[in-house]
């Protein structure tokens, strides 16, 4: 007998499912670890997943401040 699940597919590099598989430790939401790139998840939490795996890329982004001189003469 088969079994159905409902779920949505992610593709993402390897970084980035690491970042989901510690997500998941406390949220529980891979249904299936597919490969190094796949995932198959709840269909409820891939808004809440986009939105944490943002919040972590955006949180160990470099950000470069500088300030670069008005040049009228270039």
């Amino acid at each position: 007998m088969t079994k159905t699940y409902s779920g949505a597919f992610v593709m993402c590099d390897p970084t980035v499912k690491q970042i989901l598989l510690e997500l998941n430790e406390r949220h529980n939401f891979i249904l299936f670890d597919l490969d190094d790139s796949h995932l198959f998840v709840k269909p409820d939490m891939v808004r809440y997943i986009k939105n944490e795996v943002q919040k972590v890329l955006d949180e160990n982004a470099f950000k470069l401040d500088i300030d670069v001189p008005n040049n009228p003469g270039v």
